[in-house]
């Protein structure tokens, strides 16, 4: 059994909170990969004597784990021409990925990026000073300059994303640097790892 006083400390570390955390599974093959959850109790296990445990709900914000972020760093010496790059998607989610993204200009001017495989949707920012980095989270919509200026009247409004698979994307010229930074989603167990 455990004692009364260390199992109400770990029901208050389990469930005393309702937010989602990061919970981990600490075995081969999942170190990468995390859910966000919160646990629900929903009573204690008595027997033989003494507290034994606790029945508890945990609910993920999501069907899938979630990988550690990743990013990847293009660099161009010759902004003159524009370039081509390839994204392959491996996300399980069922909807597009939409990464974050750091365009770093030139020159000052426009930059655009296009994903061709995706009906060649272009992403663009008009009137950019040189050697300024917009950073546009195309998941939950925000826009940044090391400028310090806002840029959304400068931006197209045509959010980046990644279809599954390969992604062929055209840098436009006047682009010396894009990071794309992104979060597959993965699902495990039962087979799926």
């Amino acid at each position: 059994p455990v004692d009364i006083f260390e199992f109400t400390q770990i029901k208050d570390w389990l469930g005393g909170e309702i937010t989602y955390k990061e919970l981990q599974i600490c075995a081969e093959n999942f170190e990468d990969f995390f859910f966000r959850c919160y646990i629900t109790l929903e009573g204690d296990l008595i027997y033989a004597g003494g507290y034994r445990g606790v029945k508890a709900t945990v609910h993920c914000d999501a069907p899938w784990a979630w990988q550690n972020e990743e990013e990847v760093e293009y660099t161009f010496d010759d902004t003159s021409v524009p370039h081509l790059i390839q994204f392959n998607n491996l996300s399980a989610d069922s909807e597009y990925l939409r990464p974050i993204l750091e365009i770093t200009s030139d020159q000052a001017g426009d930059c655009s990026i296009v994903n061709i495989s995706f009906d060649k949707r272009e992403t663009k920012f008009t009137s950019l000073m040189q050697g300024e980095t917009v950073t546009l989270d195309n998941l939950n919509g925000f826009i940044e300059s090391n400028t310090g200026l806002r840029r959304v009247s400068n931006f197209n409004k045509v959010f980046f994303k990644l279809i599954k698979g390969m992604n062929d994307i055209a840098v436009g010229t006047n682009i010396s640097k894009i990071k794309i930074k992104y979060q597959n989603a993965k699902r495990i167990g039962g087979g799926f790892y």
